[in-house]
């Protein structure tokens, strides 16, 4: 397996998403349709995007195994030891794309056989951050030409940080209660509306945790190697590592940051319990 032609590969598909994004974004008006609920959005740019992605995997990697939001599932041809896995958000944080908030990104991670982290890519086209990552070979932002390595927050204690969630509309009451919990330790909060941008975020040190109810595989998957190359852990709401059985079920609670904000963060995320969604 060559993980340098593969995160190669990941920075050019990202690259193109971020042209196709911008396509879309620079013009008067966005159209969208709805999916599950008036909160989760669908446009034009997340179903070209994820074709070209699809399109790009099934060319360089047609044995490859494929996961985007988008589409539906596709098994690998090749089930051994070199089984590897395409897990991609075509357009994270479509809330703001339409909205023109200038927070969104295109995410892909690649997944080992047993769905842990190879190497990942999050592209963010209104900022030109290109953030990647690869196992043992360190994470970077590539911005402006220059290409700087990235470590997490140096941060050992919650107490006076500012930590960044996410928050659904449609099952607020839920959200507000564990946010009113969290901010008996932490400082402050924020809500970008981009998953995967919150967790480079962490990855770059520029905020020390997240905590949040409902990604799922896609949307951690980009960060996921970065997150972990730049020093930071992520895990689930019960501080386990995440699984190929638990990356699957509907909605994933995540932790991550410094191994120990994401430590005490965990002793008030595994206290919150089930959710009725």
């Amino acid at each position: 397996m060559n993980v340098d032609k593969i995160l190669e590969d990941l920075q050019n598909i990202a690259l193109e998403c971020g042209k196709i994004h911008m396509k879309y974004y620079n013009v008067d008006h966005i159209d969208f349709t709805t999916k599950t609920s008036f909160c989760d959005i669908l446009t034009k740019a997340d179903l070209e995007s994820d074709a070209y992605i699809r399109s790009q995997i099934d060319k360089l990697y047609p044995n490859a195994g494929i996961i985007t939001e988008e589409g539906e599932n596709k098994q690998p041809t090749k089930c051994d030891m070199d089984e590897i896995w395409f897990c991609a958000d075509p357009l994270d944080g479509t809330a703001n794309f339409a909205s023109y908030f200038p927070n969104f990104c295109v995410s892909i991670g690649v997944l080992d056989k047993n769905h842990k982290p190879i190497a990942g890519v999050v592209y963010h086209p209104t900022r030109d951050e290109l953030f990647i990552g690869a196992k043992g070979k360190g994470a970077y932002l590539i911005h402006n030409g220059t290409k700087r390595q990235l470590h997490c927050s140096k941060a050992t204690d919650i107490k006076n940080q500012v930590i960044t969630t996410i928050l659904l509309a449609n099952y607020s009451e839920y959200y507000l209660s564990e946010l009113s919990t969290v901010l008996k330790v932490a400082k402050d909060f924020r809500e970008s509306g981009s998953c995967a941008s919150d967790l480079c975020n962490i990855a770059a040190g520029r905020l020390p945790g997240f905590y949040g109810y409902g990604p799922h595989a896609w949307d951690l998957a980009g960060a996921w190697p970065i997150i972990e190359e730049a020093g930071a852990v992520i895990v689930n709401y019960d501080g386990v590592e995440f699984s190929r059985k638990n990356l699957h079920i509907p909605r994933l609670g995540i932790v991550a940051g410094p191994p120990e904000i994401v430590k005490q963060l965990v002793e008030i995320t595994s206290k919150f319990g089930e959710k009725p969604f």
